[in-house]
């Protein structure tokens, strides 16, 4: 592709197009159908408008491949050295380029080599992501060319879903947490230079953790491979959007999920996919959702109260073990686990006798923030008015900021029946 744009912009260049020709290099009639040597009909009309030398070219919905053809071509047309560029030095740099350039033919006699060259090797001038590896690696596995060509739809349209409803992140972001989520059964442990684990290995090169495992996923033949796309695929992006966009508002029938998500608990979307399974109905996978996003809260609310550690060093390993154990869970089963992990003894309570509540101070401040404004905003509702939960974490001049109930404004601590001045600042 690159030498392609190359060869336009000389031929663009030159007065008299004839001589040297470099048409036949970029173009060719089939049967009086003039077709670009390289013919993807996805990029035929950004093509198009390279050899005709225009200016401008709408990229609106385009694909990344259009995008990056567009933006190198006019790399080439700023950066080509202008010296050469002179009528008389131009012919014959295209003289050279044609004589002495050399292209290396690589033939892949199945679908199988087919793919295993295109891991490492690309057309689209893009870095080959570990989501563009499995792709390739699941498709050179679907033997039936149909259900090959239909599963790289599939996948197409599912990709670009990710991209569209939550960010363009977000592929890589989902194959990481589905794996995580369903999949996953060792993870790292904390002691100095212990081997990485399947839960590490998913961060990041998930598709080689893919390969290893496809006897674990039961990925037996051609029918499993394709069953992957057109069913597990379609299926978690469908819920991966859906907790996703819950995260950020407050959805209908699903706001316990928004509301765990602003605790910022470690691997929340994980454990949140865990026990969702296929047959599911949506009764079921919001019911799921709700009860996990549920148990985060109140596991958040009670470590934080109790001064243990929520962060991803202090939680990580009882986040894994718990997830693991919701994994494909019924409702009752679910609802059954989290009841027991939020009542151990070791979690503490909220009116353990003789134990103060948490006092503020920099590094729990954030966390406090979260539980004093879902206690807010529930007296608010619980007053039949609406939800203000996230305008209080809005920033700027309308933000807000934790405040005494007390003002300290001449009045007798005495009298409120304060020790001193530290005691009522606690």
């Amino acid at each position: 592709t690159s030498l392609t744009l190359l060869l336009i912009f000389l031929r663009n260049q030159q007065e008299n197009k004839s001589s040297p020709t470099l048409d036949n290099f970029i173009r060719s009639d089939n049967f009086g159908k003039i077709n670009f040597n390289i013919n993807v009909p996805e990029r035929n009309n950004v093509m198009e408008s390279v050899f005709n030398n225009e200016e401008a070219f709408t990229l609106d919905k385009s694909s990344d491949s259009v995008v990056n053809i567009w933006a190198r071509y006019n790399d080439i047309k700023e950066l080509f050295p202008e010296e050469i560029l002179k009528p008389e030095t131009l012919t014959h740099f295209i003289y050279w380029l044609i004589a002495k350039v050399q292209l290396i033919e690589i033939v892949a006699y199945s679908d199988d080599e087919a793919y295993t060259i295109f891991e490492t090797m690309n057309d689209r001038g893009l870095s080959l992501t570990p989501v563009d590896m499995l792709k390739g690696f699941i498709l050179a596995n679907i033997t039936d060319s149909e259900k090959r060509e239909e599963a790289a739809k599939i996948w197409k349209e599912q990709m670009l879903l990710l991209k569209t409803e939550i960010s363009e992140t977000a592929e890589q972001e989902f194959f990481r947490d589905w794996f995580r989520a369903k999949y996953a059964q060792t993870i790292r442990q904390s002691k100095a230079g212990a081997e990485r684990q399947d839960f590490e290995k998913m961060a990041g090169e998930f598709h080689r953790w893919f390969r290893e495992s496809i006897n674990e996923l039961n990925l037996t033949n051609s029918s499993s491979f394709y069953d992957f796309v057109a069913v597990k695929l379609k299926f978690y992006v469908k819920v991966y959007i859906k907790i996703s966009n819950a995260s950020l508002t407050m959805v209908d029938g699903l706001k316990p999920v928004c509301y765990a998500s602003f605790t910022e608990m470690p691997h929340l979307k994980i454990m949140l996919l865990s026990p969702v399974e296929e047959t599911d109905d949506e009764t079921t996978i919001n019911t799921k959702l709700n009860t996990v996003a549920k148990f985060n809260e109140i596991i958040f609310m009670k470590r934080t109260w109790n001064g243990r550690n929520t962060t991803d060093a202090g939680y990580r390993s009882t986040a894994f073990s718990i997830l693991k154990r919701m994994r494909d869970l019924d409702v009752d089963e679910l609802t059954a686990l989290a009841y027991v992990e939020c009542s151990r003894p070791e979690l503490g309570n909220f009116d353990v006798a003789g134990q103060a509540p948490p006092i503020m101070n920099q590094q729990n401040k954030r966390k406090i923030y979260r539980i004093l404004a879902r206690i807010t905003d529930f007296l608010e509702i619980m007053n039949d008015r609406p939800s203000i939960y996230l305008s209080l974490f809005e920033s700027g001049r309308q933000g807000y900021e934790i405040e005494h109930i007390l003002a300290n404004n001449n009045i007798s601590l005495e009298s409120l029946g304060f020790a001193d001045n530290q005691d009522f600042q606690i």
